[in-house]
């Protein structure tokens, strides 16, 4: 996820930049001379690119490797992609319904999890859109051999990589809002929604219970025991 995520950033501030500053990409002009500075800046951009791209690349097949054993291993595809869309390493909070999740209600974790593994797609497409993208500039950019900065191809494949971003991190809003509400409650502090109270009989049994588990961690035996 932190590769594709770090090569569709990559392409997208480089198509920025051409838009913004096409001469970057001009490396042969009539009557001009090369400019070092932006044959410096133009290679060590397309070389973290491809660099991302290397390691997307990796991780991808390395990933389809392993959902290919797990499903061969009897895991529902399901499952497999909850793991792949476990970033926070806390799905298994948010199934059970534990920790920050311990008062969401099942049909609230269940968007959740559709959440998550839509933003896991959004993260994915986004970066194929920006493999094929830089793909497609660099053949074009090469075709007419450095003389066009092919900006015009970069403000167009720019706009699909945007939306990808957007799209992200308005999947991410809800989860957000969930873990501010659900914490505020578990601190006590006033959040304008109705906590559960608590039943003062399960405290006291949760207390004797404790009490109980950390004497057996010492040695010590309880009255119960001793009687």
């Amino acid at each position: 996820m932190s590769s594709a995520t770090a090569l569709s950033v990559a392409v997208a501030v480089f198509f920025g930049a051409l838009v913004i500053w096409p001469e970057m990409a001009l490396l042969r002009r009539p009557g001009a001379e090369t400019h070092v500075l932006r044959s410096f800046v133009l290679g060590a951009s397309l070389a973290i690119i491809f660099g991302f791209a290397t390691i997307f690349a990796f991780y991808a097949l390395l990933v389809l490797q392993r959902w290919r054993w797990a499903m061969t291993s009897g895991y529902p595809s399901w499952v497999v992609a909850d793991v792949f869309c476990d970033a926070r390493r806390d799905a298994g909070d948010l199934i059970n319904g534990t920790d920050d999740f311990a008062f969401v209600q099942g049909p609230e974790r269940r968007l959740l999890l559709a959440l998550r593994r839509a933003r896991f797609a959004t993260q994915v497409v986004g970066a194929l859109v920006a493999l094929v993208a830089v793909g497609r500039w660099t053949t074009l950019w090469l075709m007419a051999g450095g003389s066009d900065a092919m900006d015009k191809v970069a403000r167009h494949w720019a706009m699909p990589i945007l939306v990808a971003f957007l799209l992200f991190f308005a999947l991410g809003i809800p989860e957000s809002r969930v873990r501010r509400r659900e914490r505020v409650k578990i601190r006590g502090r006033p959040s304008g929604e109705r906590v559960p109270p608590l039943r003062n009989e399960l405290v006291k049994m949760w207390m004797a219970s404790a009490e109980r588990a950390r004497k057996s961690l010492g040695g010590e035996k309880s009255e119960k025991d001793a009687s």
